[in-house]
């Protein structure tokens, strides 16, 4: 029974010493374009275009919102995350913004203590901040948010005293297949901000998706 297994291995050694290395590698130069079951992936897009928000006849640079900015206040740069971006009162210290975060932006109570932390204010619990104020808010409704104290800016080395904000906070609305939250803040002094209270609510009543 062993004596086939014998013949067939040196039969094999013989013929892999025969064998001589073939070295004729050839490059291959050709190229073809991606067809449409294997799309080119998109780089560069913003957020609006990654929120997939941008409605049927908008403007290509412009944002899927639209709003009504209230009267004294200025229209300031946006950024990646501000949609829609304003400063009004004496010297411009108070601004207003309206957020949209991808992924939910970490929650009612996350949002809600970060904000307070800002004032040097003591972080509530889960109860606390589901037992804020409704507002009726794009979507559905937001939690109405009104704090005071020394404010500190992200970035700013020194907390400014007698601040207020004025915010809504819409977390965890589900887009399609995506987790978006969407944020209204207004910060700057107190008196600035109370004499603001009218045009703040009405500029969140405004936001519209869309045209």
């Amino acid at each position: 029974m062993r004596l086939p297994r014998l013949t067939l291995s040196c039969c094999t050694l013989a013929l892999l010493a025969g064998c001589k290395p073939v070295d004729d590698r050839k490059e291959i130069t050709v190229e073809r374009e991606i067809g449409k079951l294997a799309p080119k992936a998109e780089l560069g897009l913003s957020l609006r275009e990654r929120l997939g928000l941008k409605p049927v006849g908008a403007k290509p640079d412009g944002p899927p919102f639209t709003w009504e900015m209230p009267e004294g206040w200025t229209e300031a740069p946006g950024s990646a995350m501000r949609v829609a971006n304003f400063t009004f009162g004496p010297e411009g210290k108070g601004e207003c913004y309206f957020t949209v975060l991808p992924g939910g932006g970490g929650g009612l109570l996350l949002n809600l203590n970060r904000w307070r932390k800002q004032f040097g204010l003591e972080e509530v619990d889960q109860a606390a901040a589901e037992a804020l104020p409704e507002r009726r808010f794009l979507f559905g409704s937001g939690k109405a948010v009104d704090l005071e104290g020394a404010f500190q800016a992200m970035g700013a080395s020194e907390a400014q005293p007698g601040y207020r904000l004025l915010g809504v906070i819409m977390p965890e609305v589900q887009l399609g297949d995506m987790q978006v939250a969407f944020f209204v803040k207004m910060t700057g002094p107190a008196d600035a901000v109370a004499a603001q209270k009218d045009n703040f609510e009405a500029f969140c009543d405004s936001l519209r998706v869309g045209k």
